[in-house]
């Protein structure tokens, strides 16, 4: 199959690899559900509902995209506990704590970050919003859910890029 096409997916392409999916009209099937699922709303589902999701990307050509967990290149990643995307292309993220300290908004940086990359990746999503879920027996509270502005968003990432490049001095 085409190098250059399985080099936009490599996930995709691992997944492939891990499961067999070797005859190219399965291969092309995987790769246009996946650019379907990247590039609009997909397969106009109501709900798209993601537990336990990995996300990571790197820069390419001043441009942020997906890579794998373990590359080298990779300059953000985040695993997101729930993320919900609904047919209105509003973003949901879940964050379960089991600590008992309990934060009362979900505006936190960890939730900034998660909002951040999840919109970096899902570009089509109109509205990202957070929410902090306290999962232990004793408490089973849910914060409010927090709406972050393109400002906001755009203030985490110009924070992310600051650590980053400090870093690297």
């Amino acid at each position: 199959f085409p190098v250059t096409i399985l080099a936009s997916f490599p996930l995709l392409a691992k997944k492939m690899a891990q499961y067999h999916v070797t005859e190219e009209k399965d291969q092309r099937l995987c790769i246009e559900a996946a650019r379907k699922f990247r590039d609009k709303k997909p397969f106009g589902l109501e709900n798209t509902l993601g537990t336990e999701e990995r996300i990571s990307m790197k820069w390419e050509d001043d441009q942020l995209i997906e890579c794998s967990w373990d590359d080298k290149d990779c300059f953000a990643r985040a695993k997101i506990d729930l993320l919900q995307i609904d047919g209105d292309n509003i973003g949901t993220i879940i964050d379960h704590k089991t600590q008992m300290r309990i934060e009362k908004e979900a505006n936190t940086f960890q939730m900034g970050f998660y909002a951040w990359i999840v919109k970096k990746l899902y570009p089509y999503i109109t509205t990202i919003r957070t929410m902090l879920h306290y999962c232990h027996p004793d408490l089973n509270f849910y914060s409010k859910l927090y709406t972050w502005s393109n400002e906001e968003l755009q203030t985490i990432e110009d924070e992310i890029k600051i650590k980053h490049y400090r870093d690297w001095e």
